[in-house]
């Protein structure tokens, strides 16, 4: 199971301004040991991480299921960062402001067909 290399599309739980619990919908590339993700430096994911960084990433699927908990860090983006999202998504990103990397305090991962044997958590 690889976060972010099969999967089209993940999803990032974080709170809002009002301290309730958001999700919103999240495309981004493993790197370097991190999910990279970028998103409208304006936009409410940017000003809900502005309030307080911490998140759940999980990819769409139910079937092979990754859950990585971090902090997400503000990042300039690479070239190569903007052409993976490119690869990947067929939509190129510019390399300013938005880009945010999580690395994992906490993953958990299963898949659903030999639950629990296959339930794994690592802790960072």
């Amino acid at each position: 199971m690889g976060l972010g290399r099969r999967a089209a599309c993940c999803s990032a739980q974080l709170l809002d301004r009002d301290d309730r619990p958001s999700c919103l919908a999240c495309v981004g590339l493993w790197r370097d040991g991190a999910f990279l993700f970028s998103c409208g430096g304006r936009s409410r994911k940017a000003r809900d991480l502005a309030q307080d960084p911490r998140l759940v990433v999980h990819l769409e699927s139910g079937d092979e299921v990754v859950i990585v908990e971090g902090v997400a860090e503000p990042v300039a983006a690479t070239e190569a960062d903007v052409e993976g999202y490119e690869r990947k998504y067929a939509y190129k990103p510019a390399a300013g402001e938005g880009w945010y990397r999580v690395a994992p305090q906490r993953v958990l991962a299963w898949r659903e067909q030999d639950y629990p044997a296959s339930a794994t958590r690592f802790d960072f």
